[in-house]
This record gives structure tokens, C-alpha cells and sequence, in this order.
């Protein structure tokens, strides 16, 4: 009997454990997650026919961080060493058809290096807007 009472605790501490790792494994990826630097990039417009995107973040730190925008074959289109609470500038880029732009961001400090890559896609629409309005 006392063998059948070991058997059923160690049952009990075997199941308590797995459900508390299935518990913490999940906080963990979201802590994970929650460390990579949130970048916006913005599509603000066309100037002379060409691209102009908005790239910004928060350096929380306000320490030096290299700033460096690669294209899709990795060719470096900017780097610039920054310090400062907020990093943002504008960006225009040399192509008239901006479908298949990849902008691939990379932050890079004395504390971590990371990577974002962010891709353009143009879509078109027609929209046909009708507006009734009472005169008197």
C-alpha cells in the first residue's frame, strides 16, 4: 500500500511540474519577444516620382547605437551612428515601382544587435464615393 501512496505522489509532483511548464513557456517566448526594439516604418508619399518612407524608433537607453539599411542583396543604402531618445528620418528610394522593396533595418550597441526586415507591398483600388446631402 505504502509503494501504491510513492507511486500516486510522484504521479501528482509529475503532473504539477509538466503543467507548470506548460505555463512558463509561453511567458517566457512573450518576454522574448518584448525585447526587440519596435521600428515604424511609414510610406509618407512621392517625391519626383520616387519613394519616401519615415523610419523611426525609441532608443530607451539614449545610448550610441549604429544605424544601418540594407536592401534585399544586402547592399548598404545608410548607417549612421546615433545617440538620442528618438531616431527618425526620412528616406527616399530610387525606384519608381515600390511592390518589391525589402528594407531590412539593423540596430547594433554595445548591449545587442538585432534585425528587422520590412517589406513593401503597393496595392490599387478604385473607390466609387457618393455623398447625398440635404440643401434645405
Amino acid at each position: 500500500m505504502k509503494t501504491v501512496q510513492t507511486n500516486m505522489n510522484k504521479l501528482a509532483a509529475f503532473i504539477a511540474l509538466a503543467i507548470l511548464v506548460t505555463m512558463v513557456t509561453p511567458a517566457i517566448a512573450r518576454t522574448k519577444d518584448k525585447k526587440e526594439t519596435p521600428i515604424e516604418v511609414k510610406y509618407i508619399g512621392k517625391i519626383n516620382e520616387q519613394p519616401v518612407f519615415q523610419i523611426q524608433f525609441d532608443n530607451e537607453t539614449a545610448g550610441e547605437i549604429l544605424v544601418t539599411l540594407r536592401d534585399e542583396d544586402g547592399t548598404v543604402l545608410y548607417s549612421e551612428s546615433f545617440s538620442g531618445k528618438r531616431f527618425s528620418k526620412k528616406f527616399q528610394f530610387e525606384k519608381a515601382d515600390i511592390s518589391d522593396i525589402h528594407i531590412q533595418v539593423d540596430l547594433a550597441s554595445k548591449k545587442k544587435n538585432e534585425s528587422q526586415v520590412f517589406r513593401v507591398n503597393q496595392s490599387t483600388r478604385l473607390v466609387d464615393e457618393v455623398v447625398v446631402s440635404k440643401l434645405k
